[in-house]
């Protein structure tokens, strides 16, 4: 069985298995604690499963936007763009984003936090084009993220 569903107090807790681990060899699990009734953990713990045979179930990182933006920067901009392209993703990232978004961990990132960023820009008096180049560069940098399986999903598709 992939998963299980233990009662505890008024709430549920699921277990569901994520298979064994490449390097260490030990069996990995997925928690998670569910306020409701035993329908709605049922519920949960199908979704999981299905989600994890999709291959849409992405284990939580602690990789925040500035750790990943930095590693897209080194290893998909430099070797696959321009170096003037990789120059003024590096500008944006380190002058915009970084400064307002870096520390928020990349799993939680909303697209209110983007908004929220290119709003406060334009009351800067920074200009449209600019603002422009911080939503391109945060848009690739989120799509390479889909493709390479850090997010499930680009906030701003």
């Amino acid at each position: 069985m992939r998963g299980t569903i233990i009662k505890r107090g008024e709430s549920y807790r699921i277990k569901v298995s994520l298979g064994k681990d490449p390097d260490t060899g030990k069996y990995i699990s997925h928690y998670e604690t569910v306020s409701g009734n035993k329908k709605y953990a049922e519920r949960r713990l199908n979704q999981l499963i299905n989600d994890l045979e999709k291959g849409l179930y992405i284990r939580s990182s602690k990789t925040n936007l500035r750790e990943y933006l930095e590693s897209w920067l080194s290893d998909y901009c430099m070797p696959n763009l321009s170096p003037r392209t990789h120059e003024l993703y590096s500008y944006i990232c380190e002058k915009h984003i970084f400064p307002k978004l870096g520390n928020l961990l990349l799993v939680d990132l909303k697209p209110q936090h983007l908004q929220h960023l290119y709003s406060e820009k334009i009351k800067s008096g920074l200009s449209n084009r600019t603002v422009q180049l911080i939503h391109v560069t945060i848009h690739k940098a989120l799509k390479n993220a889909v493709k390479t399986g850090s997010i499930i999903r680009n906030v701003y598709y």
